[in-house]
């Protein structure tokens, strides 16, 4: 349900070239997070925002947010904001020390979210592609 009212949408618009193509199996394989930390914004029945973390294998008291989405005509309402706050203070409750994301260029809103929430920039990425010659 998640996968097609709300990341389906959403992952298309991860403004990345060549676009994003994330199947249900990749979805449900890799962009997911614990249950126990996940948080969907609803409108009756409706799911229309999505937000979680995924602990760190290598650091217990650490955790990156997955993908935090909102369904189009629900964008700028404060529905991230909600769902993000409510990772943020799951992690809390549950000895999380350090939360990190990944906010690719051109989604400012979601920069300016993780900036007012008190997150910082500490690395830029960089994707450079071009043909490659085999010898």
């Amino acid at each position: 349900m998640v996968y097609t009212q709300v990341a389906t949408e959403a992952i298309a618009d991860i403004p990345v070239n060549p676009p994003l193509e994330v199947s249900l199996e990749d979805w449900e394989r890799g962009w997911t997070s614990l249950a126990e930390c996940t948080f969907l914004a609803l409108a009756g029945d409706e799911v229309v925002g999505c937000a979680g973390l995924m602990l760190d294998p290598d650091r217990p008291d650490r955790a990156e947010h997955s993908l935090t989405a909102v369904r189009r005509p629900w964008r700028g309402r404060g529905v991230a904001k909600a769902l993000k706050q409510a990772t943020i203070a799951w992690a809390g409750e549950n000895g999380i020390r350090e939360l990190y994301t990944w906010t690719q260029r051109g989604n400012e809103p979601m920069r300016r979210l993780n900036e007012r929430l008190g997150y910082v920039v500490r690395n830029w990425c960089t994707s450079v592609r071009g043909p490659v010659s085999l010898r």
